[in-house]
């Protein structure tokens, strides 16, 4: 009875996240790595490399499709739901940029770290660094 309890309270719960990934998304064009780095990094002298990083770590600890996703997004604000989702998330997503890329974000850093913006642009200092 209590696997049963279990089983629906996730299947609520992920479904209550997939409406706020609607939401947050609504109207957005899916963007492969590619089309991303050229609508938003190209010229930078950021390199696509770190760019698909990012996004592949985000993907994976968010348990999410993040083709919709924008520089701008911010995870103190309008995708702070994906954190709350899952307890730990923002550690996973902090191991997994060091494991990816071979840094180490210290604490300050990660909780200054409120935009997908701003963690490929840390990303890409750290690896400037080492």
């Amino acid at each position: 009875m209590i696997v049963l309890v279990v089983v629906l309270w996730l299947h609520s719960e992920s479904r209550r996240v997939a409406r706020k990934v609607e939401i947050a998304f609504k109207g957005r064009a899916h963007l492969s790595d590619e089309e991303f780095f050229e609508t938003y990094y190209q010229g930078s002298g950021i390199p696509i490399d770190i760019v698909k990083g990012v996004r592949g770590v985000l993907a994976e600890a968010l348990h999410e499709d993040v083709s919709r996703v924008i520089p701008t997004d911010d995870f103190s604000g309008n995708l702070n739901f994906l954190l709350d989702a899952e307890p730990e998330t923002d550690v996973a997503i902090v191991e997994g940029l060091e494991r990816r890329f071979d840094i180490r974000i210290s604490k300050q850093e990660a909780e200054r770290t409120r935009t997908v913006d701003d963690i490929i642009h840390l990303v890409h200092a750290k690896v400037l660094s080492k």
